[in-house]
């Protein structure tokens, strides 16, 4: 189970994200977000910051994923 939270546009009541600014892409995951039992840097997540990273440039991907993590 995964969720990802993109922060496109600042929450409201606070004020607009300047020019240029990096937007987030935070990913929520278990075991299979975490890259548990395979090479780091091969996982899903990691794959899709690359190629985050070459298409959509102002963009960062953090993976706050845990390993047993599971939804009810």
């Amino acid at each position: 189970h995964c969720i990802a939270w993109a922060a496109a546009t600042p929450t409201l009541g606070q004020s607009p994200a300047p020019a240029g600014a990096r937007k987030t892409l935070l990913v929520l995951g278990d075991s299979l977000s975490a890259e548990y039992g395979i090479a780091r840097g091969k996982g899903w997540v990691a794959l899709m910051e690359a190629r985050i990273a070459k298409e959509a440039p102002g963009w960062q991907v953090v993976n706050a994923s845990i390993s047993g993590e599971t939804t009810s």
